[in-house]
C-alpha cells in the first residue's frame, strides 16, 4: 500500500509520531511518503514532498495542482492528514479522487487551548471584553473547521476513546463508524527499555515539556516543589526544555531560596534523563496524549499526574502504575510525591509495573490497530 502522510511540518512532537509509525508501516512492506506545506528542512528518512507557500497560508491553486500530480505519480492508496483544523484543512481531502482512502488524525484534546483561553478571561476592562469576543469567535471557526473536515474524511481519528463523545457533537457525522480512536506509539521501544535496570535510579523529578507556554503550568509544578524541598533535601528537580525566556522565574526562586530545582534547558537526549529519574509530574491545563508520560514510564518513571485531560486515564491505572491526582489540588499532589518518596518499596513496584503496562502501546500493537482502519 501506497501511503502518503500530510503535515505543515513536520516537527515537534507530530513528527516524532509520524515518524514511529512511519518506520513501522514500512517494516511491514508499505510504502511511506510525506508530503509539507511549505518547504522546510525536514529531519525524515522518508522521500518529501513540498508545497508552495509558509506555513500559515491556505493552499493555493498551484499546491493544488500540485498535489494532484503527487498523488497520481505515487499511486497514492491513502492520504493522512495530521493537522487536519489546519485553515483550509479540508481543501486537500476535496481535492482527493475518491479512490484515495482520506484520513484526518487529529492530535491534540478538541478545542483544548480556546478553552483553557476563554476560561481564563475575567471581564475586569475593554480588553477582556475584547479577549472574550475574539476566543468566542475563535471557539466557532474551529468548530466550523470540525464539521467541514468531518465531511470530506472517511475516517476522522483522534488520540483517546474519551475524546470521540466531545468530537461525535462536532463532527455530525451521519456515519459514526468513520470515528476512530488511536494513542500515540511510545517513542522507545520495548527492545530499547527492556534491559535498563531500575538500580540506576536517582532522586530525580522531572518536569519535562514546553516550559515557556502556559498551558504547562510549569508554575503549578513549581507550587508543588514549594511543599517538598525542605523536607527532602536528597531530592532535587529537574526542568527538562527551552529555558531561554525564563529568567524572571530563575531570580524569583532564587529570591525565595527554593533549593534543588535544576533548568536544564533543551537535551537532545531525553532517554537519559528518563533513566535517572524516579517520578515524572504533569501538572498541565489540558493535555492530548503527553508522549513525555508514556516515555517517562516506559524508563520506569512513576507519573503524578493532574487529571486535566481525560486520555490520562487510558494510559494510567490509578495506584498502580501512577497517580492521578484532581486538578489543581496542590497540596494532595505533594503529599502523593512525599507517600512515594516515604514508600521506596512501593514507588519500585509502581516503576516496575509502569513499564510493564506501557508496552500497550508498543509501535507493534499501535501500527495493528492502523492497518485495520487503512484498508
Amino acid at each position: 500500500m501506497n501511503i502518503l502522510f500530510f503535515a505543515y511540518t513536520f516537527d515537534g512532537g507530530v513528527g516524532r509520531v509520524t515518524d514511529i509509525l512511519a518506520k513501522e508501516l514500512q517494516k511491514r512492506g508499505h510504502s511511506i511518503y510525506y508530503l509539507c506545506g511549505c518547504e522546510m528542512i525536514q529531519n525524515t528518512d522518508f522521500k518529501t514532498f513540498y508545497l508552495n507557500g509558509k506555513a500559515t497560508d491556505p493552499i493555493n491553486n498551484e499546491g493544488l495542482k500540485k498535489y494532484r500530480s503527487i498523488l497520481c505519480q505515487l499511486n497514492i492508496n491513502v492520504i493522512i492528514n495530521q493537522y487536519p483544523l489546519h485553515k483550509r484543512g479540508d481543501i486537500l481531502f476535496r481535492n482527493t479522487p475518491s479512490t484515495i482512502k482520506k484520513i484526518a488524525f487529529y492530535h491534540g484534546k478538541p478545542l483544548q487551548y480556546i478553552k483553557y483561553n476563554l476560561s481564563s478571561i475575567h471581564i475586569h476592562s475593554i480588553k477582556d471584553v475584547k479577549n472574550l469576543l475574539y476566543w468566542s469567535k475563535r471557539f466557532l471557526i474551529e468548530k466550523h473547521r470540525f464539521q467541514e473536515i468531518g465531511k470530506v474524511s472517511d475516517i476522522f481519528c483522534c488520540l483517546s476513546n474519551s475524546f470521540i463523545e466531545i468530537i461525535r457533537p462536532l463532527l455530525r457525522l451521519a456515519d459514526q463508524q468513520k470515528l476512530k480512536a488511536i494513542g500515540n506509539p511510545n517513542t522507545f521501544s520495548i527492545q530499547e527499555t527492556t534491559h535498563y535496570s531500575l538500580s540506576n535510579k536517582e532522586n530525580i523529578i522531572l518536569f519535562i515539556g514546553r516550559i515557556n507556554d502556559p498551558v504547562k503550568n510549569l508554575k503549578g509544578f513549581i507550587e508543588v516543589w514549594k511543599l517538598l524541598w525542605e523536607k527532602n533535601p536528597t531530592w532535587r528537580v529537574l526542568i527538562v526544555g527551552d529555558d531561554s525566556r525564563c529568567e524572571s522565574l530563575k531570580i524569583s526562586l532564587a529570591k525565595q531560596r527554593i533549593n534543588n530545582i535544576e533548568f536544564t534547558g533543551k537535551l537532545q537526549n531525553v532517554a537519559d534523563i528518563y533513566k535517572r529519574a524516579k517520578i515524572i509530574c504533569i501538572t498541565s491545563h489540558s493535555e492530548g496524549w503527553p508522549m513525555v508520560l508514556t516515555e517517562g514510564m516506559s524508563y520506569g518513571c512513576v507519573p503524578c499526574v493532574y487529571a486535566t485531560f481525560e486520555s490520562a486515564n487510558e494510559i494510567i491505572t490509578q495506584q498502580e502504575d501512577g497517580i492521578l491526582i484532581p486538578p489543581y489540588q496542590t497540596k494532595t499532589m505533594a503529599d502523593s510525591i512525599q507517600y512515594l518518596i516515604n514508600h521506596p518499596s512501593i514507588l519500585r513496584q509502581m516503576a516496575i509495573n509502569a513499564r510493564s503496562h506501557i508496552k500497550k502501546f508498543d509501535v507493534t500493537h499501535i501500527v495493528d490497530k492502523w492497518e485495520s482502519i487503512l484498508y
